[in-house]
């Protein structure tokens, strides 16, 4: 209970002052009439909370206040009530974007691997072609780098998929630009694998960056990794 106390003061205090100003709301609103009265809260999840909502909206309305509609009601939402104007501010560079949890479990990755075993044998292939003359240590180290940078990748894009699809579209159609253009450089190339990878990531990187300036480095990053890792095991980045 103590975790929510913050938020039903919030409401005892806004809804008093709804309240007890009565003379000069009427002033205010004049022939305007209020039905909604909104708490926007990070997490609801509460069933609590929502019995103190209602408990409080009965109060307002058996004061009858001129200023206060017969259907008034205290709710409780999340920012989740204004996805379609945070999708637009955040695709405008208005308002930053929020990162999930970046780490991966050695169970999520050892599921993925038994998914994917067509790409992880790409992976093996480009991987010794990077990494030449490196010990096994360091080749297994590498590719282990490699599918976490993929899978973290994956889940900032779904999330920039299910919260910003605005974002998320702009940054697929580029993704994929880039990727047929990669695929035309990877025939004709003729520098060392390891120069040829850090090059690409580079560029996408500093690419993704010019396109849309106004992603934090944390997500550009993740984004650029993502993207390297996808095409070295599906092979639009070859050598």
């Amino acid at each position: 209970m103590s975790t929510l106390l913050p938020d039903c003061l919030q409401i005892n205090t806004d809804i008093g002052k709804f309240i007890k100003n009565k003379d000069e709301f009427i002033k205010l609103f004049g022939n305007t009439v209020i039905n909604r009265w909104i708490l926007l809260v990070p997490v609801f999840d509460s069933a609590w909370l929502t019995q103190h909502a209602s408990k409080k909206t009965k109060e307002v309305l058996e004061l009858n206040l001129p200023y206060v509609s017969t259907d008034f009601k205290i709710i409780i939402d999340t920012d989740d009530c204004f996805a379609k104007e945070r999708n637009e501010l955040a695709n405008a560079g208005v308002i930053d974007i929020d990162v999930p949890d970046s780490g991966i479990s050695s169970e999520n990755r050892e599921e993925w691997l038994n998914l994917n075993d067509g790409l992880v044998k790409n992976l093996d292939i480009k991987v010794q072609k990077i990494l030449s003359l490196a010990p096994n240590e360091k080749i297994e180290s590498f590719k282990r780098l490699i599918i976490d940078q993929y899978l973290v990748g994956q889940n900032l894009l779904n999330h920039l998929s299910n919260n910003y699809p605005d974002l998320y579209v702009s940054l697929s159609n580029y993704k994929l630009t880039y990727e047929n253009e990669l695929y035309m450089t990877s025939l004709i190339n003729d520098s060392p694998s390891n120069q040829f990878f850090s090059r690409t990531h580079k560029d996408y990187e500093q690419n993704i960056k010019n396109v849309t300036p106004y992603l934090s480095s944390t997500i550009t990053k993740k984004l650029s990794l993502e993207a390297i890792s996808d095409w070295l095991m599906r092979c639009p980045l070859d050598f």
